[in-house]
């Protein structure tokens, strides 16, 4: 091997000098060298130069020349030069010197081997050149094979016609596997008809394999091998610790990976070629050898879609047969080299960076419908074909069929890729039917299908769901603190404050309702133009950026399935506007926002207005899934503080003439309340209990969203608008996980303040009350009997802190209330107070009741 000074080479003659070497290469090396770069050298000379069409960029007509003498180079079209030395850096991508070196070691020492025997030069003389080679015959490599008795020894009857052909132990290298894999797998060396064969002996036959004159592979299975019947290494795999098994589509590829990744995983390969199915015995063995590992990885062509095809088919299978727990994975060496290699031995041979990383680009294999395969040695059926009830029963409960009781209720449940789907009869049985289809034709032969296919038309399947296994712990995914999950058809979406992850549903750690998945595909590509929903949003806040974030961080929180007994709120959206109580402020988009949330979470609906807070049955129709309640368009009877305990606790749940059950505070959901007016019940068990988000009246009953975007929201939309709404929905998920419930208040304290006192009483209050001045409690209601004024004899107003007098309440409000009705105006004096954040203080003194007002501690 020539040793490099890993110095700048520019010519070939300065390269071998410098690796103190007298010797150039000659034409045939060159044309040797050319080849090995893909270069095609079939093109007639002249004057020792061929035009071709430049390897290195894209051209139609031949513009790049190449000296088959020097092995100089120029480019006519870019003006480029340089020597041999050049062109095989700039081919395989590579500055090292080291690099180019160890690429002519290899491709001048095969052609030195290809060359003699092309000449006639004999075996002996190859093996008086290289001592390392061992000279065997037909006789020894049949001992070894009666050493090995799973070998089929018919594979070897070729060999009997030529009793006395050479066999070679091994050599240093051949075809970039070394001596050390070599002997590892057994390999021997078969000269026949002049031609020097690597034979690769599996369980069941030998597999040969050479090079022709134009260095193409050739591979051949000798007569008598049975290459679908076993697997070339399997004998070999050591009794490691490794947790990985490789599968390659050749033999040489076998062990090209193992010299590579030995001993971080184990490898087998198939025989014969990539082939979409197994044998029956090929599926034992994978089913066998996949159990003392994790993870299993198919690495086959998928360079074109044929072989997409072959490699997807044959994962399919292998995934038939091996354990649940052991993970199925595949390597698609096309995309991963972005083209330029299509299996391990191009990586191998151009030095890709890639090839290192090789098993950490492996991807999980999804596989449709694989619950219901069957794997070969599941039989279901006996001797007669008819279905045994006990072993199907075994199978499906091994593929997530459940029971659950629910209040009195049994319920059957199947799990599919982590997916929890309700199941009844008729869907049982077509899931039935399936497995049976499934079943290879030399497991479940025709006659016997036909039988096993009648027998199911008279399975009771109702019995079997009868005597289901009973799931108390589904072992629910439940989002964390600081990650929320968004549920798709195709996958899911974890969403954090500053990233975005997809997750397949195998790789999901727990189970999930299928209501919870949204029904539409994941967004895939999502362009920066506003979806109309943020639009919308954009509308009903006022055009307030403030308010704006205040609506997404409440979106945001009811979408995020994480709840926290110390911060656990009730969303209340209402209108900003101040108005009679009672009167009604509807259209203005509170329920279309709560209704847009639902096509993420599985939202219930309520009836506000009908609804009593004080019956006991109140969530009579409660489903497991549920993650939001709404409770739309609340009425002036509701009692907010009824909601209390299911905020911030359990849920108990009742039904008519059935057991009641509880619902666990981390899976019970989160409640919407809609509402004109704002909810009866002030103090800080209510605040602490509720996030208000106020909407503007922009949309109102004369003006509605179809008005303004000319069709209706969501039931119009195509898949681009769906994708920008979801990219929308996770940006508010993002908000909340950022900064929490965004606080934006606009009038809800006034409007409640008022609709709890009454609006001659508040602005009486906003005009005349003030902090730290002290009134007489019934002057300050109806006057003091001491100087009759205007229509009010005996009675004295109440004086500012100037001493200026202003009109008692009575006197602002003759007809508010009655001269008994003291207590009612304390009341509302508290309520005021409380919505200024001030503090009633009070003192008692001969008989009269002296107050004033200060700031609460909190507000200091």
């Amino acid at each position: 091997m020539y040793a490099i000074d890993y110095q700048p080479i520019v010519l070939m003659e300065t390269f071998f000098m410098q690796n103190k070497s007298n010797k150039k290469l000659d034409r045939f090396e060159i044309i040797a060298v050319l080849k090995a770069l893909g270069i095609n050298t079939k093109v007639k000379p002249r004057n020792n130069w061929i035009d071709i069409l430049s390897p290195l960029r894209e051209e139609k007509n031949p513009s790049f020349s190449i000296n088959l003498e020097s092995g100089a180079f120029i480019d006519r079209t870019t003006d480029e030069k340089g020597s041999i030395i050049d062109l095989i850096k700039r081919i395989n991508g590579t500055e090292s010197d080291k690099a180019v070196a160890d690429f002519l070691d290899m491709v001048l020492n095969r052609d030195r081997t290809d060359r003699k025997r092309k000449s006639g030069i004999s075996i002996q003389q190859l093996k008086k050149e290289n001592s390392q080679l061992i000279d065997t015959n037909a006789d020894s490599i049949k001992k070894i094979a009666n050493e090995r008795s799973d070998i089929n020894l018919k594979a070897l009857d070729d060999l009997d016609l030529h009793s006395n052909a050479p066999f070679f132990d091994t050599i240093e290298e051949y075809d970039g596997l070394t001596r050390n894999t070599l002997d590892k797998f057994g390999c021997k060396f078969l000269t026949k008809h002049g031609q020097l064969d690597l034979a690769m002996i599996y369980p069941t036959g030998v597999e040969l394999y050479s090079r022709n004159e134009e260095n193409e592979k050739q591979v051949i299975q000798m007569s008598g091998s049975s290459p679908n019947d076993s697997f070339f290494g399997v004998e070999h795999i050591p009794d490691t610790d490794s947790t990985t098994l490789l599968i390659t589509k050749s033999p040489r590829e076998c062990m090209l990976a193992w010299q590579e990744f030995s001993p971080e995983c184990d490898v087998i390969s198939v025989c014969g070629g990539e082939k979409p199915s197994l044998s029956h015995n090929q599926a034992q063995i994978i089913k066998e050898l996949a159990q003392k590992y994790d993870t299993v990885i198919v690495v086959f062509d998928q360079d074109t879609e044929e072989a997409k095809s072959i490699a997807e088919a044959f994962s399919v299978e292998v995934k038939k047969v091996i354990e649940p727990n052991v993970e199925l994975k595949k390597i698609n060496i096309h995309d991963l080299s972005e083209g330029k290699a299509k299996d391990i031995a191009d990586l191998y041979r151009t030095k890709s960076p890639a090839f290192p990383n090789l098993l950490e680009s492996a991807e999980v294999v999804k596989v449709k419908g694989k619950d219901s395969l069957l794997t070969t040695d599941e039989v279901i059926w006996n001797t007669k074909g008819a279905i045994e009830k006990s072993l199907l029963l075994e199978k499906l409960q091994e593929r997530g069929l459940f029971k659950r009781y629910i209040a009195d209720e049994d319920r059957n449940y199947m799990v599919k890729d982590n997916v929890i789907v309700p199941i009844n009869e008729s869907q049982l049985t077509d899931f039935v039917n399936e497995m049976i289809q499934n079943i290879p034709d030399e497991v479940l032969d025709r006659d016997t299908r036909v039988k096993v296919m009648s027998s199911l038309i008279t399975t009771n399947m109702g019995q079997l769901l009868t005597n289901a296994p009973k799931k108390e712990d589904l072992g629910l995914h439940q989002d964390q603190r600081n990650d929320c999950y968004l549920f798709f058809k195709d996958k899911c979406i974890r969403v954090t404050k500053d990233s975005v992850q997809d997750i397949s549903y195998e790789d999901l750690d727990g189970l999930i309702w299928e209501q919870d998945q949204a029904e539409r595909l994941a967004p895939v590509e999502v362009n920066s133009e506003k979806s109309e929903f943020e639009v919308f949003c954009e509308l009903v806040t006022g055009e307030n950026s403030d308010r704006k974030a205040s609506l997404m961080s409440a979106i945001g929180y009811l979408l995020h399935r994480y709840k926290n007994k110390a911060n656990s709120k009730a969303i209340i959206f209402t209108d900003q506007e101040i108005g009679m109580a009672n009167t009604s402020n509807g259209g203005t988009g509170k329920t279309l926002i709560a209704k847009a949330i639902g096509h993420l979470r599985p939202l219930h609906e309520m009836s506000g207005k009908s609804l009593n807070s004080k019956d006991k049955f109140m969530f009579n129709d409660f489903q497991e899934y549920y993650r939001l309640i709404l409770i739309d368009d609340v009425g002036e009877k509701f009692i907010f503080e009824d909601l209390f305990t299911v905020i911030t606790g359990n849920m108990p749940i009742r039904r008519l003439h059935k057991n009641r059950f509880s619902v666990p505070f981390e899976q019970a959901p989160k409640f919407i309340l809609t509402t004109n007016d704002p909810l009866s019940g002030s103090g800080e068990s209510h605040k602490r209990r509720q996030f208000i988000v106020e909407f503007a009246s922009f949309f109102d009953s004369q003006k509605n969203p179809v008005d303004y975007f000319g069709h209706m929201l969501f039931d119009d939309w195509d898949e681009k608008e769906w994708a920008r709404f979801d990219a929308f929905m996770i940006q508010c998920i993002q908000l909340f996980l950022k900064d929490g419930l965004v606080e934006a208040s606009v009038n809800y304290e006034k409007r409640k303040a008022i609709n709890e006192t009454s609006l001659q009483f508040f602005n009486w209050a906003e005009l005349y009350l003030e902090l730290e001045l002290e009134y007489e409690q019934r002057e300050l209601f109806r006057g003091h009997s001491e100087v009759g004024i205007e229509n009010y004899p005996g009675m004295k107003k109440p004086k500012n802190k100037n001493g200026e007098s202003f009109p008692s309440y009575s006197m602002h409000d003759p007809g508010g209330m009655g001269e008994n009705q003291i207590r009612t105006f304390k009341r509302s004096l508290e309520l005021y107070a409380s919505y200024k954040g001030w503090k009633i203080q009070e003192r008692e003194s001969n008989g009269n009741t002296f107050i004033w007002f200060t700031k609460r501690k909190s507000d200091l």
